[in-house]
């Protein structure tokens, strides 16, 4: 009998043992250590933190592919609507513009160049443009509002007398080379310089 009564005593030590081991387990996945309950709200204030700015950084992508079919559908009608497709359409437009402001257009140089741009040929102008302010002035804005796409470059002050004043004005627009823009990747030839002259 002592030994039975020897096992018991072993068997509730071992019982006593485990359990506490199991309270200390139980203990430490409640609580936290290394700094409590603050360390937790803490921790998930931070994570709420990231998880904004990370939803911040999305939020521009949100409909992209939407977004993707709007800007090819504008691109198609810019090009369409105000890049020419012949050269005869740019002068025409320069007459046209000079003629509804009064202004007088003179040596006009037309230069072209490739562009970085698919399937678009730059053309590039230098205009010398007379007249008085009030009707250059127009003249530029008839430019800017224009429905063939002008890109005004740079202008300079060649003269000015009794009211008259003599403009050199750089512009640029694009020829469209083929009916449909190409909307994959550039190419990146490098530029070839041509140059003709045109009153």
């Amino acid at each position: 009998m002592a030994n039975l009564a020897q096992t018991r005593q072993r068997f509730t030590v071992i019982a006593v043992v485990l359990a506490a081991v199991a309270l200390l387990a139980l203990l430490y996945l409640l609580l936290p250590f290394g700094g409590g309950a603050a360390e937790g709200y803490n921790q998930l204030n931070l994570a709420r933190a990231e998880f904004k700015n990370v939803e911040h950084q999305v939020l521009p992508l949100r409909g992209l592919p939407t977004k993707l079919v709007r800007s090819q559908h504008d691109i198609r009608a810019f090009y369409h609507d105000r890049l020419p497709a012949r050269y005869s359409l740019i002068s025409e437009e320069l007459g046209k513009v000079a003629a509804r402001s009064g202004v007088n257009l003179a040596n006009i140089r037309y230069e072209t160049f490739d562009s970085d741009l698919p399937d678009l040929e730059m053309i590039s102008m230098t205009i010398s443009v007379s007249g008085n302010y009030a009707k250059v002035m127009r003249f530029i804005n008839g430019l800017e509002r224009n429905k063939v796409f002008f890109l005004i470059d740079g202008l300079a002050l060649a003269d000015q007398k009794a009211g008259v004043v003599n403009l050199d004005l750089n512009l640029e627009t694009y020829l469209r080379l083929t009916g449909e823009p190409n909307l994959g990747p550039a190419d990146n030839s490098q530029s070839k310089k041509q140059s003709r002259t045109g009153d």
